[in-house]
């Protein structure tokens, strides 16, 4: 289950993540077909989209690979140059960040619990 979506995507050029998809999805509306047919179809539909966005953005002067764009607050529309995040934006980002298993959950019960708030739930009206 693991090492087969890792070698057929180091065969289609696909990451295990896309391989997995593109079998569900196949394998859901053709069955075994699909999950056979599926992942070499999906391989030609990546190409063809990142061809396309690749080209779009090479109409638009921007750099064509996903690292440039990772820092990237946002475009100048009128240069399209790229407008970097600074480093105090950064830090802020990562300061507020929270397991995205916890839905940032966990953070607010911590802060309660150290400011000495109870929790206020749907069954618990406030300063009960």
């Amino acid at each position: 289950n693991i090492l087969g979506p890792k070698i057929l995507g180091n065969s289609t050029g696909l990451s295990p993540f896309w391989v997995i998809v593109a079998c569900v999805l196949f394998g859901g509306l053709f069955g075994v077909a699909g999950m056979i047919f599926g992942v070499p179809t999906f391989a030609v539909i990546y190409y063809i989209v990142k061809r396309l966005a690749e080209h779009f953005l090479g109409k638009k002067k921007l750099p064509q690979e996903t690292a440039d764009y990772v820092d990237v607050d946002r475009v100048n529309e009128s240069t399209n140059m790229l407008i970097l995040k600074t480093e105090e934006q950064r830090q802020e980002e990562k300061k507020n960040s929270a397991p995205p298993i916890f839905g940032g959950k966990l953070k607010k019960k911590r802060a309660q619990k150290s400011n000495g708030a109870e929790d206020e739930g749907p069954d618990r009206p406030a300063g009960a």
